[in-house]
């Protein structure tokens, strides 16, 4: 028995050096790496036939972190560095305003339980604030459509949930916006969770899994009106929003974390004009937005941003973006527009079945959320619906949804 252990451990270790650490040696000598850096972008080859987290202990032993070249943190580092060389911040004249086509979806067990009930006034309003805070920054939100899905699985979101709801509800291509409203986000910390928006990627994948979930509490003019410490609620969309179009947390991330070494791309946001800062509880100043601006890295440039709407403070205190930050989600814009562009037919068209069911709201201003409901049958090679064909009479006859009407009503929120 204990002549056959030895004889696997022998095995074993040769195998590793086969097949991981001579293919790594190689990948080394071939990237010419600079060890300079704490961060390094490596492509993977399949040769190398170690999992990628022995491949990532194995760079960590040489003093850096491997990571995938099409990852967010790759990808984000050369958006960075492009960003720096031409000495970039956000100039409207230069990106001008780019519009965003905007699908909100309901999922609940049922027609009757919450939260199928969202009242249409709390899409409206949350468009409304949408616009209104990324004016600036040069995007619009145009409302595409809204729907209702009943989904007993996925009325209490998961991040495994991630691909299963966007294979098989989103709209559009990478470029379109698809907000899901879930009744609860269950987490096993002590944090409440409002949303999840999952960060661009620039590969083939990145459609699988997008998708942005917020709680229906986190909607303004809801049922709910406080927040997990009492605070209103109702911006949460914004912080959401800013990861989807690529911005991470101001403050850093990671464990073992703090100011001597929180200046790198793999655990900050990247964004030269974000201050280096480490995450504080809501606790404290989430009402008024009172008091001393709180500064957790005091031998470093600069406090926390306390008003950034990607820091972790209270809905009331949130209400700016640097240009650095908006400068960086019109490069990551860049990249979904390229995404879309790469992947519109391997993508989108093997994300949808041959037929669906798609729900329009009515036009009426009411209280409640008034949906009617057609089948649309397309080719399974078709592309997903998207606006202009949302405009053709569905298959099964009924009223037709009349884009341009529908969509007019937006086009003026700011």
């Amino acid at each position: 028995m204990g002549m056959g252990i030895c004889a696997e451990n022998a095995f074993a270790i040769v195998s590793m050096i086969i097949f991981d650490i001579i293919p790594l040696a190689q990948l080394l000598a071939q990237t010419n790496l600079d060890l300079s850096g704490a961060v390094i972008p490596v492509l993977v080859r399949e040769k190398a036939k170690a999992s990628m987290k022995l491949i990532s202990v194995l760079a960590r032993l040489l003093g850096f972190t491997l990571i995938r070249q099409d990852s967010f943190i790759a990808t984000n580092m050369k958006l960075a560095a492009a960003e720096k060389a031409r000495g970039d911040a956000y100039n409207s004249s230069v990106h001008g305003v780019q519009t965003i086509q905007t699908w909100f979806q309901i999922i609940s067990e049922d027609s009757m339980t919450f939260p199928s009930n969202v009242r249409y006034s709390a899409i409206e309003a949350t468009m409304a604030r949408l616009n209104e805070a990324f004016e600036p920054v040069g995007f619009a939100f145009n409302l595409t459509g809204v729907t209702r899905v009943i989904d007993k699985e996925l009325k209490n979101w998961s991040d495994s949930d991630s691909t299963p709801l966007a294979r098989g509800h989103r709209r559009g291509d990478y470029t379109t916006l698809n907000v899901f409203v879930v009744q609860d986000i269950p987490t096993t910390s002590e944090d409440l969770i409002a949303g999840v928006c999952h960060l661009p990627r620039h590969d083939s994948t990145a459609l699988k899994e997008d998708c942005c979930v917020l709680t229906a509490w986190s909607l303004p003019k809801e049922r709910f009106q406080t927040g997990p410490h009492g605070g209103r609620v109702g911006n949460t969309v914004f912080h959401e929003v800013g990861h989807w179009l690529g911005l991470r947390h101001t403050f850093t991330e990671g464990a073992g974390v703090n100011c001597d070494n929180a200046d790198d791309m793999y655990t900050s946001d990247g964004v030269a004009d974000t201050p280096i800062h480490l995450r504080q509880p809501l606790l404290g100043f989430e009402h008024d937005c009172g008091g001393e601006q709180p500064n957790t890295c005091p031998k470093l440039p600069g406090k926390d941003p306390w008003r950034n709407y990607m820091n972790y403070v209270s809905d009331e205190c949130k209400s700016e973006f640097t240009p650095g930050q908006m400068a960086r989600m019109h490069s990551w814009w860049a990249v979904r527009q390229d995404v879309a562009r790469r992947y519109a037919q391997s993508e989108a068209t093997s994300a949808w079945p041959a037929s669906l069911t798609w729900t329009t709201v009515l036009l009426q201003r009411q209280r409640d959320l008034d949906v009617t409901q057609h089948t649309l049958n397309i080719a399974s090679s078709a592309t997903p619906p998207i606006p202009e064909l949302l405009g053709t009479p569905p298959a099964s006859g009924g009223p037709a949804f009349d884009v341009a009407k529908f969509q007019s009503r937006y086009k003026t929120v700011r």
